[in-house]
């Protein structure tokens, strides 16, 4: 071997008695007092930790004062005990012995004491005179060994007794807190008793009181049942006024159409009429050349195109209040256990409605009036030369010529007459004459 390879062995050798292999013994057999009875491999604990101690106590003897570097660093034997490299067997048995490792350290001893036997120094220091020495030495560090595990083994039984010691203190506590707690159940269990018997009171008072709640349950079921009688019944009015709704429905349809129909006829007769009127309005503003007429006509297309926007405007509001209707009806329904107050509630909410369609059709009939009253005084002053004519050449003491007169000044004044934008409203007649107007309203828009 070299000199690094000499150092690292006796840097393995110093490392490994710095070791204290009884205590790591211990610690790896707690429960075992005996180092003979611990068998690791082909020795036991006190054999193989004397063995250890020789082989690296003689090695390093034999380093420093004997063969020293003259020594393999490796060997191979070509038998059972196979291969020793000293550098790196002692660096493991240094690692398995630090870790506790007893095991794998055995399977290194038997190699290593071959090395030294091969090599003359496993006995090279003993003589026949003292063959007796050397088995005393071995045997008193096997016995160091015991010892040292029996220490341990006695310290650590010296430690189970203190724990006992002090497990049987915790128990006599553990006793006098339970003495305690039974004195406390007494006392408790007397309370007990006087809490069961108020228990036992409040039973029999719950026991009264089911009977009273179960009487009150056979009360409410009664009731239930006649209100769920007078449900079925209101039910069947109900489906009985509903089956006259529909009735009343188709009857308003039926009607409705009928009124269509007498209304596109009338319709139908009036365009026919004021084509004629137009036509005679025509030929007597031709015949006449009444500038006066011709000034109304012209105020009465100015009414009338505004007029077109009133029409539109009623059309409008009817369809709105009928959607109005349809939505109250069919969306925002009232719906309470009285029928006939759901119609009402209904009805009323519609009535909005209706109120701008009234509102709307009474505007449009004022402008049409205006109209009207405008075509009215064209008409009239387009006759005033004619009657005018008729009065030239005569006086007026002729009855006949008196009443033409009359007539002409009677026209004269309705032509300068301011227009009249409101009529006189009969109370009693306000019904009648809202039906005619609203009529007459719906028929003029269909014919136009």
């Amino acid at each position: 071997m070299n000199i690094t390879q000499r150092q690292n062995i006796l840097n393995s050798i110093e490392q490994i008695e710095q070791l204290d292999l009884i205590e790591l013994l211990n610690g790896q057999h707690p429960n075992e007092g005996d180092a003979t009875k611990i068998i690791i491999g082909n020795f036991n604990a006190a054999q193989l930790i004397q063995l250890i101690l020789r082989i690296i106590s003689q090695l390093k003897t034999e380093l420093n004062d004997g063969l020293g570097m003259l020594l393999p660093q490796s060997q191979n034997f070509q038998n059972d005990f196979g291969t020793v490299n000293l550098e790196s067997d002692l660096t493991n048995l240094h690692s398995w012995l630090s870790s506790g490792d007893f095991n794998s350290a055995s399977t290194r001893v038997e190699s290593l004491i071959y090395y030294q036997i091969i090599n003359g120094f496993w006995d090279k220091t003993r003589t026949k005179t003292d063959t007796t020495k050397t088995e005393t030495e071995k045997l008193l560090k096997e016995l160091n060994v015991i010892q040292g595990k029996l220490n341990g083994f006695i310290d650590r039984n010296a430690t189970l007794v203190q724990n006992l010691e002090k497990a049987t203190s915790d128990v006599t506590v553990f006793l006098e807190l339970k003495r305690q707690e039974f004195t406390t159940l007494t006392e408790n269990q007397n309370t007990s008793t006087t809490t069961l018997q108020s228990i036992n009171e409040v039973l029999t008072r719950a026991t009264s009181i089911e009977g009273e709640l179960k009487t009150l349950l056979k009360n409410q079921t009664d009731s239930a049942t006649v209100v769920e009688k007078n449900i079925e019944t209101n039910q069947n009015d109900f489906d009985t006024l509903n089956l006259e709704l529909t009735n009343l429905q188709k009857l308003l349809t039926e009607t409705l159409g009928t009124a269509k129909t007498d209304l596109k006829t009338i319709v139908d007769s009036k365009t026919e009429v004021e084509n004629r009127i137009t036509e005679a309005k025509r030929l007597l503003g031709l015949s006449a050349d009444a500038a006066l007429g011709g000034k109304f006509s012209l105020r009465e297309g100015k009414v009338s195109k505004s007029l077109i926007w009133w029409r539109v405007a009623v059309g409008v509001s009817v369809a709105v209040a009928v959607a109005w209707s349809v939505v109250v009806f069919l969306c925002l329904a009232t719906k309470t256990s009285l029928p006939y107050l759901d119609i009402i509630v209904n009805l009323v909410k519609t009535s909005p409605g209706f109120i701008l369609m009234g509102y709307i059709m009474a505007q449009y009939n004022k402008e049409r009036a205006i109209e009207e009253e405008y075509a009215f005084r064209s008409a009239i002053s387009e006759t005033i030369n004619a009657y005018a004519d008729l009065l030239a050449g005569h006086d007026g003491k002729d009855s006949v010529n008196a009443s033409r007169q009359a007539m002409l000044l009677d026209a004269i004044k309705q032509v300068y007459a301011k227009p009249q934008m409101h009529k006189e409203a009969d109370p009693k007649s306000f019904y009648k004459n809202s039906s005619k107007e609203l009529l007459e309203v719906l028929r003029d828009i269909a014919k136009k």
